[in-house]
Parts: structure tokens; sequence; C-alpha cells
């Protein structure tokens, strides 16, 4: 068993995207682990086999956290701007994400984006959003 620290954007990162999902995508290649997120504890259980779940830990704090030549990047964005980065319907966000590879999550409780991917494609999404 082990337990990772995640926060509601981290949960939402883990969650979005339905049959897409990161949590899915995890679940389907490591089929034997079993998955309890607690979002009162802001904590993720793994249970399993010890192999699987210590791969399945270090492929969570990859994307959460970064590492191995993936970046995890957070990017302020004003108020007045929020419309323009995401664009009606999300468009824009869902272009540079599909242009740079990458995961681009709006944080709730701030101003801020969260970029995630390898890290050339997340310094070049910034580069680009901050233009």
């Amino acid at each position: 068993m082990a337990e990772v620290e995640v926060d509601d954007d981290d949960v939402k990162v883990l969650l979005t995207g339905g049959a897409g999902s990161i949590i899915k995508s995890l679940g389907e290649k490591f089929d034997k682990v079993n998955v309890d997120i607690r979002r009162e504890k802001e904590m993720m259980r793994l249970r399993g086999p010890k192999g699987d779940v210590e791969s399945y830990l270090k492929e969570i704090n990859l994307i959460l956290r970064g590492g191995e030549g993936k970046s995890v990047v957070d990017i302020v964005v004003g108020a007045d701007d929020k419309g323009l980065v995401i664009g009606p319907k999300g468009a824009t966000i869902k272009k540079f994400e599909q242009e740079h590879e990458i995961r681009i999550n709006l944080l709730d409780k701030s101003d801020r984006l969260r970029l995630r991917g390898d890290t050339d494609n997340v310094e070049a999404a910034r580069v680009a959003i901050e233009r």
C-alpha cells in the first residue's frame, strides 16, 4: 500500500477527461492496483502488488510533480486575460494542448494555469501563452 498527498487541483487533473483521464489510463496499465481518492483527507491510497503499486506511484509523481524529463509549471494569468487564454468553450487551451502535446489546467482557487508534460513542450507552451 502507498499513499500520495493530492489537493483538489491534483484530483481534477487525474480525473478530467472521462475515458481518456489519467486515472483511467493508469488503471488500464496497472489493472491490479486499486485506487481510492479521499478528497476530504487530500490523499490517494494505492493498494495491490508491491511492484505495480511502486510503478503506479512513480508515474503519478511524475505527472503531478515532474522529474525525469517531465515538468509541471504554473503561470499566473490575470483576471482580464483568463478569457483570452481559455478561449470560447476552452478552444484556445485545447489548441495549446494539442500543439504542444501537454495538459493545461486552470487552477480553481487562483488565477493560475498549470502546464504538465515533457519539459521542452511545457517551456514552449509557456512562452507561447505568455506572449
